[in-house]
């Protein structure tokens, strides 16, 4: 068993699933033997819940760096935050945590309260991404507002070795793996110096990474198939990316950022699987603020997650029904100060938490002539305890659930409609953590509320030989948002909003014109405002974008163009943008059956703009080009 859309056939009949670390895709099975493509998926239903797109690592950009620049080139997604390495994304006018991650179905968690940017995975360690949006805390719990990204981890096949360099030796990567049906085996090493910006202007986004990772897989019986996955990661001197407090005010660093996880789980021809995960993972901010202090915030966690899901079919039914628990051990961040105009130091104790975490779900799905319906429901509850600040105790319980219904009009159009809801729990950082961050001082608010989510969508779509078209519409209401506030310059805190509104509408276009010749256009348009006609943050700017793909025997030529709309209905803590245009390209040329050569460019036209609308975020990088090279053998 493997990793990726592998395809691989098993004889046992009605084989209704797949495992990959996590929990696989439904495959329904009438007749054995069953094929099923296994493509990292925790849970699943055959019937449309959001809008749901896989990229394949082949279709990476030799240029990408994060997963967040995956992401942000599909409709309805883009870049949030401020920059760097940590560059985080919105779904749908969302981000931080209202945007789950999961990596081989182990949920990544973070303190930081920008959000998840999974940047410790490198590329090089992924077979794919999928990305589906839209309220899916049923099927995945709290968080999932706006959607989840879902890293398939890569298993290699022989042995693969890859070297690139970007201009002005601004970037270096050696990147190594190797395996075979049973083990794999992957090492990456990235380095990254200052970029600049098309004027000339320094951008704090060097970094150092190693990160590594193996599978195993054995058959255990005949029946039961299991899986070992670890992957560790070693981030150092992490420059965070933003705009004048870099050379004006303050330099902050991440001196350190390091995970583990490891994952066992067991896969079943009865129809079951289950996993056990544990991530552990530590990260140190340094923040400078010039000829006045030091700040240090030393944060670390350590996450156990145990899943079991069973699938059943009857007669016209089938669906699922499962039970996670999480258990987040060892919240804790410890803050130092050291005065540079008395040289005083004391350490404090910000943070110091525990989380428990408990679901039961399940879904069942309906197929009659051309109709598919789907509905589903999750109980989840939540205890939460700080051993500081009067040693709080909270717990908040949701229930969540969605329906939808799928119509083929004929062979080429269909039509998707569905009812959603979703919630997120207040973390322990909103709650609990008083102390430094990179944007100064953060307070907690114990008494934080639940955020709920009822989101409306209608969608169309057409395929025949040639042609792909989707089209989706979609309203999300969000009672008690979650938002920062500012208490002075240098001061925050949250607060929970009687109420937000995001509408929005998605589209793509894949158009194969020759055997050689493709397009795809797509974009999308996105509003959000509070019940005080507020605009709400985090809403991306609308885009559209065109990427021309040209194919012959050996080579292959790729160049994508993305038009931003300007940006003037911001929110606090925002500042407007202007429209631009982005071009990136790159051609990849077969030297042989072995060997690879790819040549790449980000900001052709050397446009100068700020990635996001976030007040400090970081300006774009100057035009650059990169190299790499590959070699693989079977």
């Amino acid at each position: 068993m493997a990793f990726g859309r592998t395809v691989f056939t098993y004889s046992k009949t009605a084989l209704l699933c797949s495992f990959v670390g996590g929990f696989g895709s439904a495959a329904l099975a009438d007749d054995a033997p069953e094929t099923v493509q296994i493509i990292g998926k925790k849970n699943s239903t055959s019937a449309p819940v959001g809008r749901s797109e896989f990229i394949d690592a082949s279709e990476f950009s030799p240029s990408v760096s994060n997963l967040s620049q995956l992401v942000a080139d599909t409709p309805g997604a883009e870049l949030s935050g401020q920059g760097g390495l940590f560059q985080v994304y919105s779904l749908r006018g969302m981000s931080r945590w209202r945007v789950l991650t999961q990596f081989a179905g182990v949920p990544i968690h973070t303190e930081r309260r920008a959000g998840t940017a999974a940047s410790f995975i490198s590329p090089w360690l992924m077979q794919g991404v999928e990305v589906i949006k839209g309220p899916v805390s049923t099927l995945y719990g709290s968080g999932g507002m706006a959607g989840i990204t879902q890293i398939t981890p890569r298993q290699y096949s022989g042995i693969n070795i890859e070297t690139g360099i970007s201009s002005d030796d601004q970037t270096k990567q050696q990147n190594i793996g190797w395996g075979n049906e049973q083990y794999s085996l992957g090492l990456s090493h990235r380095k990254e110096k200052n970029t600049r910006t098309p004027s000339g202007g320094a951008i704090n986004s060097h970094f150092e990474q190693t990160s590594a990772s193996f599978i195993g897989n054995w058959a255990l019986t005949d029946d039961i198939e299991s899986q070992l996955l670890v992957l560790s990661s070693k981030g150092k001197d992490i420059g965070k990316a933003n705009n004048e407090d870099f050379e004006n005010k303050k330099y902050t660093i991440y001196p350190e950022e390091n995970h583990l996880i490891s994952q066992f789980g067991l896969v079943s021809s009865n129809n079951w699987q289950m996993r056990v995960a544990v991530h552990k993972q530590d990260l140190a901010t340094k923040v400078t603020r010039f000829d006045k202090r030091i700040n240090t915030v030393d944060t670390q966690a350590t996450d156990y997650s145990l899943s079991f899901l069973q699938r059943w079919q009857g007669n016209s039914l089938d669906g699922q029904w499962g039970v996670e628990q999480e258990f987040r051990d060892n919240i804790n961040a410890k803050e130092s100060e050291q005065s540079l105009s008395s040289d005083e130091f004391s350490t404090i104790t910000v943070l110091a938490a525990s989380q428990f975490n408990n679901a039961l779900f399940g879904n069942v799905n309906y197929q009659i002539d051309d109709w598919s319906f789907t509905t589903g429901a999750r109980y989840s509850q939540i205890s939460q305890k700080s051993e500081i600040a009067g040693h709080s105790k909270k717990s908040d319980q949701a229930l969540t659930g969605f329906a939808s219904a799928a119509y083929r009009l004929n062979d080429q159009w269909g039509v998707t409609s569905s009812i959603s809801t979703g919630f997120r729990f207040a973390t322990v950082t909103e709650r609990f953590f008083n102390g430094t961050t990179a944007r100064g001082t953060t307070l907690g608010n114990a008494d934080l509320s639940p955020e709920t989510a009822r989101n409306v969508e209608l969608g169309f779509t057409y395929n025949n030989a040639n042609h792909q078209l989707q089209f989706t519409a979609f309203n999300n209401r969000i009672k008690n948002y979650i938002e920062r506030i500012n208490i002075d310059e240098d001061t925050r805190t949250y607060k929970n909003l009687d109420q937000g509104d995001i509408k929005g509408l998605e589209f793509s276009y894949d158009h194969q014109l020759t055997d050689a010749f493709s397009y795809t256009l797509s974009g999308h348009r996105l509003a959000g405002e509070d019940a005080n006609g507020n605009a709400l943050g985090d809403i991306s700017p609308n885009k559209l974008q065109l990427a021309l793909n040209y194919r012959q025997d050996d080579w292959q030529a790729n160049l994508r163009i993305k038009h931003r709309f300007s940006h003037t209905d911001v929110a606090s803590g925002e500042k407007p943008l202007e429209a631009v245009n982005i071009l990136n390209g790159s051609f990849t040329y077969d030297l042989s059956d072995d060997w690879q050569l790819s040549l790449w460019s980000n900001n052709l036209l050397n446009e100068e703009y700020r990635l996001t609308s976030d007040k400090k975020s970081a300006q774009s990088a100057e035009r650059q080009f990169g190299l790499t090279l590959s070699w693989a053998m079977e």
